[in-house]
């Protein structure tokens, strides 16, 4: 009996002429990190997510990451998880949705998952809110995750928490481009986070992406995730910017 020997290659992303010719384009500009083309994508892709949104939705923002996991260390950060913050997460994800949690100081509870979809099970949440609240806690964020491309109901989430007012931190980096009937997952909650690692849908090696409709949340991200220094300050070097290149 043959056998084939040729191993499976772990991932091997589709790519040709359009993707040589735009990394060539890259690396003649002398930009290889937080420039134009990186600028421009976020804005590519906030225009594809708001392509599914319902009329009259207000418009999404994104930032490009190096990583999802940077995503959702961004997100719980900005909604304020701090030591001792109960977060609620699947039980049934990659390891990063809990342990960024413990990169915070907060504490992870799992929530059992829906049998039939492997997402994160509304009932489940509900009670361990009400299990919080007799020992009198709180869950202060969740982050529910779309399994393989399968979108939670972000809004049997969202009702499941009750009057707790906590974040709902999406974790899309299975879901890129799922949608539902209220829009693409990923932006159904206060904020979203895609990957783009080399195993997903669109990759860029590696990288991810935020996207949130809420001003305080992006405002603070935008100046987390490069030390506290403002995205466009590669405008500073620029020949004709009224910036100065120490701001």
């Amino acid at each position: 009996m043959n056998r084939n020997t040729k191993s499976i290659p772990f991932s091997r992303p589709s790519m040709g002429r359009a993707e040589w010719k735009a990394a060539r384009r890259v690396i003649k500009s002398g930009w290889l990190t937080t420039g134009p083309e990186a600028l421009a994508f976020e804005k590519a892709f906030a225009g594809f997510l708001h392509d599914s949104d319902p009329p009259g939705k207000e418009k999404i923002k994104t930032l490009s990451l190096n990583s999802a996991t940077a995503g959702l260390h961004l997100a719980l950060e900005a909604v304020g998880i701090g030591s001792g913050d109960l977060v609620a997460v699947p039980s049934m994800t990659f390891t990063a949705t809990a342990e960024i949690v413990r990169y915070l100081g907060g504490n992870p509870v799992f929530i059992d998952s829906d049998e039939s979809t492997g997402n994160m099970n509304p009932d489940a949440l509900e009670k361990a809110v009400i299990t919080a609240d007799i020992a009198g806690k709180k869950i202060k964020a969740v982050i529910p995750v779309h399994l393989a491309g399968y979108p939670c109901d972000i809004n049997a989430i969202r009702n499941a928490l009750g009057d707790t007012d906590a974040a709902i931190v999406e974790d899309a980096a299975h879901a890129f481009p799922s949608r539902t009937g209220e829009g693409m997952a990923g932006t159904l909650g206060d904020i979203g986070v895609f990957s783009f690692y080399a195993t997903k849908t669109i990759t860029s090696g590696e990288g991810g992406m935020v996207a949130t409709r809420n001003k305080k949340y992006f405002e603070r991200m935008e100046l987390m995730r490069l030390h506290g220094i403002d995205r466009v300050v590669w405008n500073r070097y620029a020949a004709d910017s009224d910036v100065k290149s120490w701001e």
